[in-house]
């Protein structure tokens, strides 16, 4: 061994002569012949071999730590492979190959800068000496792929007039496999010597394999044709591809890759964005237009032009995707592949990308009829791709449920049983000028505004495009939409016209009022009332725009109802919004006396939210009735809010009496209550507190989340559990849903109504989910407990089927009774053959409806 590694040929042949055993291994698994090969001694390479030295060898692979068994030629070429990687790509590779083992780890770059410092030919001459040793060609493609990596022509040329297989495949290499036993993801696209000279743009190793007999055209699932790989290199890998298509290399055939179907050169180079490359094959051909992705069975055909399109995008479009994915999985997949997406997408730039959109668009004799490729463009609001795609004759109107991409993304959801695309989604009309609205693109808009030439379009949900640029607070758009006839007064199904929407944007307050402005100079009707009869200024009030309500107080009137009864004032007080309310009832004489459908005033409103500010700006500038005062304590009862309880409870007249329950029961103290129960007849704790609204003890405590007092008043002294108040139908569990969750179920133990309906239609589990108590909404529905729509939506079943019986019934009874009467009528048999007996199903049934 020592005479090998200094290179002495004499004393290598004079051991041999003294019996030397050529195929003595060394402790750590070298051989003489491995030794030689590695360290280019030409003359002893062929001593050994004369000496009958194996050539079959074992290494050792530290990185792996696993011992490998190859040949050495295998040996030989990873050894020119290492000669021929550039300097700063191996220095790269030896950073990452570190060991832990610092000895290990330094002999083994000493050993990699010994091979590295041979002459190159020297190995190249030992390859060829082994090549003629061995009779047969080795069945293993790894020499013949490591040298083709490298582009080390002389050694590929050598392998080649071996006999080794260009065309053979990495996975049939056994020693690439023992390589990648470590690694715990393996490729799943497989490739060759051809394959990767084309990749990497070898084009004098491609010359001299395509002397052979190859097939340029054979496809294989999960294996890139040549022209494929070719066209996936850089710009610079022109000269490749017309190589091989002058081989004869077919620019149209299909293959299968991993998830994607129907993969052709042309789809290669647009995603890898070879403007020449593509011009090249266009010219030759190319004339297939779309590809498939295979996700979980359902196929989503993309085509060449949504793939070019796409490049357009930047990362706050894919932010934008991964937040409107309809499924957490695509999510977390746009999630994962964000980077990497975008690092594609970005390689090239815009104009690169427009100029290859233009070719494409050229070759295309018909434009697609999929608005895929125009939604995308609005999206992103790339104005020359959308220009481009109009001019080809792509459709702006066509629906997006005419889009095959959209509807095999929606069979792919419910492939995965997850929540399907919103059907108002795939309903969508005119869905590129739609996300151009809703993105703030301007260009866009303008030019989409040309081909649709209607500003007023409805969807079917109503929505025009001035109401989303509103929502949507680009007030750009919307001056350009009202500046292209736009109506200002159309309103949606809902029944919401372009200020409602202007006040459901989420954007600064500033720029809401910019876009007011904007729509009352073009006659916008500022008192326009929804379907529940809500109007713009109620929005506004209950927001607290304070400057939007001057605006609108210039026309809208403060008093005005909605559906239930309910002003401005109102929505103002409900959200403690101290300033609107101070202003609607100082400046604009708004009347706080105004009750709603249920005989509340903006007081109980306040009082109910326990908006403690606005219930003093309230009685600082009215003084409402007593009544109306106790309306508002039940209110505060209601919502368990103790500071509004104590602030209202010194405006109304109670007795010392009455005082004393109260404390006790808004109290936590127990020794207070059992003192005010010494004093107090047991009828006074179960009688009502306040007559006028029916307020009883047990309600006050169960708000407030006394524990020990409710316990008390229900099992010492027998409170009705399921007693209702005559203000607003609230029982005890309806107030302490409010309050505590112990008391919830202490109450639903002891036989509490769980979906009792209160006045204002609401259940228990209706204000649990309205104050996001999440935890006491779980317990009820656990308990059985409904929302008061789904309990309406049950009556309106149990009446339908009862209606269906009847019907039935009804009809069944008719049939007897003619049948009856036919068989007392002498003309019974012909009768009996001109009968027929109706179905039930042909029975007209009310349909029921869903109140959304």
């Amino acid at each position: 061994m020592m005479a090998i590694l200094h290179g002495h040929i004499q004393t290598v042949q004079l051991l041999l002569e003294a019996g030397a055993d050529p195929n003595k291994a060394a402790m750590t698994g070298e051989t003489a012949l491995r030794n030689a090969v590695t360290f280019a001694h030409y003359e002893i390479v062929d001593e050994l071999i004369k000496a009958g030295a194996s050539t079959n060898i074992s290494m050792y692979n530290p990185i792996i730590n696993t011992t490998i068994d190859c040949t050495v030629t295998q040996c030989c070429a990873m050894v020119i492979a290492m000669k021929n990687i550039p300097v700063n790509e191996m220095n790269e590779i030896i950073q990452n190959c570190k060991l832990q083992d610092d000895i290990l780890n330094s002999a083994m770059v000493m050993a990699l800068q010994q091979i590295r410092a041979q002459d190159k030919s020297k190995h190249i001459k030992i390859l060829q000496l082994l090549l003629e040793a061995t009779l047969q060609p080795e069945d293993d493609p790894a020499s013949l792929i490591a040298a083709t990596e490298v582009g080390c022509t002389p050694a590929v040329e050598l392998l080649l007039k071996a006999g080794y297989d260009p065309l053979a495949f990495c996975s049939s290499s056994k020693l690439w496999n023992d390589i990648l036993k470590g690694e715990s993801v393996r490729p799943t696209v497989d490739c060759n010597a051809l394959t990767i000279a084309c990749q990497q743009g070898h084009i004098e190793i491609v010359k001299l394999i395509l002397q052979g007999p190859v097939d340029l055209n054979a496809t294989q699932d999960n294996v890139f044709t040549p022209l494929m790989v070719a066209c996936t290199a850089n710009e610079d890998n022109l000269e490749m591809v017309q190589l091989l298509l002058e081989a004869g290399a077919d620019p149209n055939v299909k293959c299968n890759i991993k998830d994607i179907n129907e993969l052709t050169a042309l789809a290669c180079a647009v995603i890898s964005g070879n403007k020449i490359i593509i011009h090249e094959l266009l010219t030759a051909g190319a004339n297939y237009i779309s590809i498939e992705g295979n996700e979980d069975g359902a196929l989503i055909e993309v085509s060449i032009i949504q793939l070019c399109v796409s490049k357009l995008m930047k990362e706050s479009d894919f932010e934008f995707l991964q937040s409107q994915s309809p499924s957490e999985v695509l999510a977390e997949k746009y999630e994962n592949n964000n980077e990497q997406i975008f690092e594609v997408a970005s390689k090239n730039t815009v104009d690169d990308t427009i100029e290859i959109l233009r070719l494409l668009l050229e070759a295309t004799p018909q434009p697609e009829d999929d608005p895929a490729s125009l939604i995308l463009a609005s999206l992103i609001g790339n104005v020359q791709a959308v220009d481009l795609l109009l001019k080809a004759g792509y459709d702006p109107k066509a629906p997006l449920s005419s889009s095959k991409y959209f509807q095999a993304i929606d069979l792919l959801l419910n492939i995965r049983e997850q929540a399907p695309l919103p059907k108002e989604m795939l309903k969508i009309s005119c869905p590129s000028l739609v996300v151009a609205c809703i993105e703030g693109h301007l260009e866009v808009v303008k030019l989409l505004l040309k081909e649709i030439n209607d500003s007023n379009h409805q969807q079917e949900t109503g929505e025009t495009f001035l109401m989303l640029a509103c929502e949507c607070g680009h007030k750009d758009i919307v001056l350009t939409l009202l500046e292209n006839r736009a109506d200002t007064n159309i309103c949606d199904n809902k029944g919401n016209n372009a200020l409602h929407h202007a006040l459901l944007c989420k954007s600064s307050e500033d720029n809401i009022i910019d876009i007011i402005q904007t729509l009352l100079s073009w006659n916008i009707n500022v008192n326009a009332q929804n379907n529940h009869e809500v109007t713009p200024l109620m929005i506004a009030s209950g927001k607290g725009y304070t400057e939007v309500l001057v605006l609108l107080l210039e026309e809208a009137d403060p008093n005005i109802t909605d559906s239930k009864g309910r002003t401005a004032l109102m929505h103002a007080s409900s959200n403690g919004q101290s300033e609107a309310v101070a202003l609607l009832l100082m400046t604009y004489n708004a009347d706080p006396s105004v009750t709603d459908n249920y005989g509340s005033t903006a007081l109980c409103y306040a009082a109910y939210g326990g908006c403690t500010e606005v219930i003093n700006v309230l009685l600082n500038n009215y003084n409402p009735d007593q009544e109306e005062k106790e309306k508002a304590f039940t209110a505060a009862c209601y919502g368990g809010h103790k500071d509004s309880i104590k602030l209202l409870a010194e405006n109304i007249i109670i007795t010392n009496r009455q005082k004393d329950i109260l404390t006790a029961c808004a109290s936590d103290d127990m020794t207070l209550f059992v003192q005010v129960r010494t004093k107090q007849a047991s009828s006074d704790l179960c009688t009502p507190l306040i007559e006028s609204t029916g307020l009883t003890p047990l309600m006050i405590a169960a708000s407030c989340g006394s524990e020990e007092v409710v316990q008390t008043l229900l099992l010492r002294y027998g409170a009705d559990v399921n007693q209702q108040d005559n203000y607003l139908n609230y029982t005890p569990l309806l107030c302490a849903v409010s309050g505590s969750k112990s008391i919830v179920q202490y109450l639903l133990n002891e036989g509490a109504n769980v979906n009792v309906i209160c006045k204002d239609e609401k259940t228990p589990l209706d204000i649990a989910r309205d104050k996001g108590l999440n935890d006491i909404a779980q317990l009820l529905e656990s308990n059985g407990g409904k929302t008061y729509s789904s309990l309406k939506a049950i009556i309106e079943k149990v009446t339908e089927q009862q209606l269906r019986a009847k019907q039935k019934a009804e009809v069944l009874q008719g049939i007897l009774m003619r049948f009856c009467q036919m068989q007392t009528l002498p003309t019974a048999t012909s009768m009996r053959e001109s009968f027929h007996v109706p179905l039930f199903t042909s029975v007209p049934i009310l349909p029921t409806i869903m109140v959304s």
